[in-house]
């Protein structure tokens, strides 16, 4: 565990997900959960040595599954967006009941067979504040990289943790996103105030700033590769001869190619149908 700011910590070891903490006036804050069991408890240990405060809020960035499958085991108060409650209902109660071809890391990992998913017990609609020695540590809403997304931001570190709306040398998460909001809240990140700020990947921890330009680049080549899908009698088969392409436009680890192939052709599908589902309520 790395201290990034003053009272502000990151893990970056484990495998699937980039941690953090705070240490706040009640507790800690902790961001996002670790896969397996045995991360869950070295989380759980290190982070227990922080502060005498036992009190501890564990805040789900989104609902993906690689950061909601260990919520149960940190023993906190789980805190989400509004979003977050009505995603997690809806999915099959035993975490080995779930779907795993989404291209996810939690692919690697053994599901407990009877655990079951933390519902946030406490919940926000756009923005909530907790507070450090007076100075506010604020999440916010943001519903570009995943409908139930939130960003954390600490204003007297200059330290903003920004899930999965950026993640480098592999392909981002598209099922649950808004391409529009995500152009704009990546182009937020490049202005003021933020470009004085040390960005946090839940995937990539520590960023540079060129990789918000490249995962706004790569999110504008998949927007305008969706009219192409639209109506296509045989869509994964075009979706599949797409992959190729786009994954020539990321630097990664070639043994992850077929991961990051199912993550993106999962994504797409995904995307599309939320899209036809919602067009449909429209009419």
């Amino acid at each position: 565990m790395e201290e990034i700011g003053n009272h502000v910590f990151m893990e970056n070891s484990y495998a699937g997900v980039a941690l953090g903490a705070i240490e706040l006036d009640q507790g800690l804050l902790l961001i996002d959960s670790p896969l397996t069991a045995a991360d869950q408890q070295s989380w759980r240990r290190q982070t227990g040595q922080l502060c005498e405060r036992t009190e501890r809020i564990v805040l789900m960035l989104d609902t993906h599954i690689d950061r909601t499958v260990g919520l149960s085991a940190m023993g906190g108060t789980v805190l989400g967006h509004d979003n977050a409650v009505e995603i997690l209902s809806s999915r099959p109660v035993p975490l080995r009941s779930q779907d795993l071809a989404a291209g996810s890391e939690i692919e690697a990992v053994n599901l407990p067979a009877n655990d079951r998913w933390a519902l946030p017990a406490m919940t926000f609609s756009q923005d909530i504040q907790f507070h450090l020695d007076g100075n506010p540590v604020q999440i916010s809403h943001r519903p570009g990289g995943h409908l139930a997304g939130c960003w954390v931001h600490f204003d007297q570190a200059k330290i903003i943790f920004v899930g999965d709306s950026i993640v480098e040398h592999q392909p981002p998460f598209l099922a649950c996103a808004d391409l529009d909001a995500w152009l704009a809240e990546l182009a937020e990140l490049q202005a003021e105030p933020w470009a004085a700020y040390r960005i946090i990947s839940s995937r990539s921890g520590l960023i540079r700033r060129k990789a918000i330009e490249k995962q706004a680049q790569f999110i504008q080549q998949i927007k305008e590769c969706l009219p192409d899908l639209v109506g296509q009698e045989d869509r994964e088969g075009a979706i599949a001869d797409l992959l190729p392409g786009l994954l020539r436009k990321i630097s990664f680890d070639r043994k992850m190619t077929n991961l990051y192939r199912r993550r993106l052709a999962y994504g797409l599908s995904g995307y599309l149908k939320r899209c036809e589902a919602l067009k449909r309520q429209d009419e």
